[in-house]
């Protein structure tokens, strides 16, 4: 705007009232007094293409200034995308694992019954409690999982790291004074 606008006359007008005088009895004397009016008109001069230049530059560079906003906006688009995605599947992953989980803490129940019973060895319950441990384990990691997903979909989304501050005081309708 400012590159078109460089090619344009430019026209100032300017004035001027004043006295002028060494001793303060002479303020109204007329010969102390000072007025000027004056006027400017400033046109460019043919600069062999250098306005137009500039003009064209300017444009050129409010192009690329869009084009690299679009680009970090499309960016950010895709990292919640993906973060999103993430949030979908780590879900599914954790679902599945909690029904893993009970299932082998069931099956551990009752192999732990049979074993009581006489109807199962100590190396089955044993194997099939670390069949639980691991599950259990796959569960917390998946969990955890989630909890980073959350980050970076909030760091995405234009989130800190930094806790909110603090809830501003309460207002008082009866006095309109805040209350600590």
């Amino acid at each position: 705007d400012q590159a078109s606008k460089a090619r344009l006359p430019r026209l100032s007008l300017t004035g001027l009232a004043g006295a002028v005088s060494d001793a303060l009895e002479n303020i109204f004397d007329p010969t102390a007094t000072l007025f000027s009016i004056g006027g400017n008109v400033a046109a460019p001069i043919y600069q062999g293409g250098a306005l137009a230049a500039g003009e064209n530059i300017a444009d050129a560079e409010l192009r690329a200034a869009i084009a690299q906003y679009a680009g970090a906006a499309l960016a950010a688009f895709e990292e919640v995308e993906t973060a999103l995605d993430s949030g979908v599947v780590l879900r599914r992953r954790r679902d599945a694992a909690v029904i893993r989980v009970r299932e082998i803490e069931e099956a551990l129940r009752i192999e732990d019954l049979r074993y009581r019973v006489g109807e199962s060895s100590l190396l089955d319950v044993l194997q099939i409690r670390q069949q639980a441990i691991t599950a259990r384990s796959d569960l917390a990691t998946i969990e955890r999982m989630e909890r980073e997903q959350f980050v970076t979909l909030n760091l995405a989304l234009g989130g800190s790291w930094n806790a909110p501050e603090a809830d501003p005081p309460e207002i008082s309708e009866k006095d309109g004074d805040a209350n600590p």
